[in-house]
């Protein structure tokens, strides 16, 4: 995986992971020219994923000049209610509902720029909910990172792991083309303690604090999964690849923490 991109496209549907993630990403805004956060359907609906991205750019410790919204409202998408995961607003309910100063721009229209901006800038995308969208960007990236899909642990949505069960066919298509998959496996490994780590700033640890009380509350694994994969690009050095061919001919590139 490249270390520094031109532009950095992040798939968010927040999520309170996806929220600690788009922080961690902000935290390292030196290694991206550009910044473009699509808030997008899944743990939420699209309209109230949009409304946590602006919210999380108003109140974010960080500086979000590099950052535009993509609005992707106008679009039919699928999404679950899920409170118990990530609160009744997809963000822990502790935030109360900002507006940001970063551009917007409607997804039809970027798709038409990254289109037309084909092969001249270094660009990763980073998916890190269902992959309808990404799919549906119809670019080639130089790096694709996604958060998704199971290899060995339980599955949480149905036959599959949330991303994956909200759209099969198209998990399948963008995980085969991906550089690395941060799939339950490897989110739940052991190596990481995410219940002492330093995610860096005030907003970031609130949110996280929030997320472990709710996964205590349901008995869940201490993992923010979105974080894993966001620092997959960050910081590619922590991490090796497998490749993976599950059973039902899935393949992919799954993400290992080194040891």
């Amino acid at each position: 995986m490249l270390s520094s991109y031109d532009r950095l496209i992040m798939f968010c549907d927040y999520g309170l992971d996806d929220a600690v993630a788009t922080l961690h990403i902000l935290g390292r805004a030196e290694l991206f020219g550009r910044i473009d956060v699509v808030p997008i359907g899944g743990n939420v609906s699209a309209e109230t994923a949009y409304r946590n991205a602006q919210t999380l750019l108003a109140l974010a410790d960080h500086d979000t000049e590099k950052v535009r919204i993509v609005d992707t409202r106008d679009i039919p998408q699928r999404y679950a209610d899920i409170p118990d995961v990530h609160g009744g607003d997809g963000m822990g309910d502790i935030l109360a509902p900002a507006v940001s100063k970063c551009e917007v721009v409607a997804f039809d229209a970027f798709a038409a720029e990254m289109r037309e901006g084909r092969g001249t800038e270094k660009t990763c995308l980073l998916s890190l909910g269902p992959c309808t969208l990404p799919v549906a960007l119809g670019i080639a990236p130089n790096s694709t990172v996604l958060m998704g899909g199971t290899t060995k642990e339980p599955p949480n949505y149905g036959e599959y792991e949330f991303n994956e069960g909200m759209d099969v066919v198209a998990f399948a298509r963008l995980a085969g083309s991906a550089t690395a998959v941060a799939t339950l496996d490897t989110c739940h490994n052991c190596n990481v303690d995410f219940e002492h780590h330093d995610f860096g700033g005030k907003l970031a640890a609130r949110l996280v604090s929030r997320y472990i009380e709710l996964c205590k509350a349901r008995n869940a694994p201490l993992a923010v999964y979105d974080y894993v994969a966001a620092l997959a690009v960050t910081d590619p050095q922590l991490f090796v690849t497998e490749s993976i061919t599950r059973k039902d001919g899935v393949t992919y590139e799954q993400l290992k923490i080194k040891n």
